[in-house]
């Protein structure tokens, strides 16, 4: 099955058209998988695991959780890893991105950034990418670097904010 057919697959599921956010040191891949199964899109911040092993651990944990649901027969919604389109705001995350490419993730919700050199990176390994837009001038770079979707994050989210 082409990695397109798997995310339409894993669309299907969604049963919510709801991203759980991905909160600085809160979300997990437990968590994750809780919404996936649930039939929204789990997700958590890329800088949360502690180390490449256990963010390694935490994407196969995601891979043996949609196993299991799909062969009980359960759905299984797509889940996304937020990453940090800014290397100098939390360093450069270029090895986390090489596992999440292994592991074949199949959304990256980037933000904070210029997200121009992921996105080609992303679709290439067969997902999608959303970046998370704050204003208008925003939204349009992501358009011009081919994001698949808009976040608009707006007054009162966490982290970065917009001012609508």
């Amino acid at each position: 099955m082409s990695r397109d057919a798997a995310l339409a697959r894993q669309l299907l599921d969604l049963r919510v058209p709801v991203l759980q956010a991905p909160m600085f040191r809160v979300s997990s891949a437990r968590l994750a998988a809780a919404c996936s199964r649930a039939g929204m899109i789990g997700a958590f911040q890329l800088a949360n695991p502690d180390s490449l092993v256990e963010l390694e651990q935490w994407l196969g944990a995601l891979a043996r959780e949609e196993d299991a649901s799909r062969s009980t027969g359960q759905g299984f919604a797509p889940y996304c890893v937020n990453v940090n389109a800014s290397p100098s705001l939390r360093g450069d995350y270029s090895d986390r991105v090489a596992l999440c490419e292994r592991a074949r993730v199949p959304l990256v919700l980037s933000s904070t950034g210029d997200p121009t050199a992921l996105v080609p990176r992303v679709h290439a390994w067969g997902g999608r990418l959303i970046h998370d837009v704050t204003t208008l001038r925003f939204a349009e770079k992501a358009i011009a670097a081919s994001a698949d979707g808009l976040m608009l994050t707006c007054a009162g989210a966490g982290g970065h904010t917009g001012a609508l």
